[in-house]
């Protein structure tokens, strides 16, 4: 393929390697992860503001880094230099919500492992913040941009404490009209969702100057800029994402086929009960219904 044509090419950034290359990685993906987590926390949930963070640990599922981003392990200073720590998952899993929980989870108690092992504990907590991406629909989270859930008095509302957040931000639910984005982080979902023609454009209407956090966003998602075995780890991730989405699909159309079955299964049950009810013989019945004739002997025996 000729290089121009690379130009118009987009790294996907609901890929695991596209979200890795733009927010998971030292340098100017460092930095977008600073400002999407600021534009969550600090601008819609009222989090002091974070100015720096590194990154622990990833949940990783293969050698290679396609398969080292589907939850990151970031440790956060704010300016008022406390500490968060925010466990990120950016790819829909089985039992997607208890995954999240437990990572919360298994963060909080490895605060006081890793202090045991040094010294006495007294049970101080930081606040451990569970970030779900989520580029895929939810009935649940139908109009709702962002769901935030913590720890709450039932009768009074009033906070039990701030070690344990769990935010969901619905990508799906943000506005798609661009006059419509007045908050970052409506903005930044909106260039997220719209890469491919803004690279054509090759302008982000956000930007407000070179350098910034929307113009670094449309330089890094060029795919032309990545180096040839960048490309190819890319090559592979949306592979592994389309067949990712093949398999949901697939396996919600076999729950609707089954849960038709059922249904259908259900109705000729009830029908049977209704028949045998005004004396009709089990022969009759299974004609009509279409029910095993040994089934049918069994359930009215």
């Amino acid at each position: 393929m000729p290089t121009e044509d690379l130009n118009h090419i987009f790294i996907s950034p609901f890929t695991d390697y596209g979200f890795y290359h733009l927010f998971g990685k030292e340098g100017k993906s460092r930095q977008n992860l600073i400002f999407l987590l600021n534009a969550i926390l600090h601008d819609y949930l009222g989090f002091e503001k974070i100015v720096d963070l590194s990154f622990g640990q990833t949940e990783n599922k293969g050698t290679s880094s396609v398969h080292k981003s589907t939850r990151y392990d970031i440790h956060c200073t704010t300016d008022q230099g406390h500490h968060i720590i925010v466990e990120m998952q950016n790819r829909w899993e089985p039992n997607f919500d208890n995954r999240l929980l437990y990572y919360v989870i298994e963060t909080i108690a490895k605060q006081g492992v890793h202090k045991f092992m040094k010294q006495t504990w007294n049970y101080e907590i930081v606040p451990v913040v569970g970030i779900a991406l989520c580029n895929f629909t939810r009935e649940k989270f139908k109009n709702r941009p962002l769901t935030y859930y913590n720890l709450r008095e039932i009768e009074t509302n009033e906070p039990y404490g701030e070690q344990i957040n769990l935010v969901y931000v619905n990508i799906k639910e943000f506005t798609e009209d661009e006059d419509k984005c007045k908050t970052e982080l409506e903005k930044i979902i909106y260039s997220l969702n719209n890469m491919e023609t803004l690279q054509k454009q090759q302008h982000n209407p956000f930007s407000t100057a070179p350098g910034d956090f929307y113009d670094n966003l449309l330089t890094m998602s060029q795919y032309s800029s990545l180096t040839p075995d960048e490309q190819m780890e890319y090559t592979r991730a949306r592979m592994y994402a389309n067949d990712e989405m093949l398999r949901i699909q697939r396996s919600r159309a076999e729950g609707r086929a089954e849960g038709r079955a059922e249904g259908e299964s259900q109705q000729a049950w009830r029908s049977a009960e209704k028949m045998f009810a005004k004396n009709l013989d089990l022969e009759t019945i299974s004609e009509f219904t279409g029910l095993p004739l040994d089934e049918l002997k069994k359930h009215f025996s």
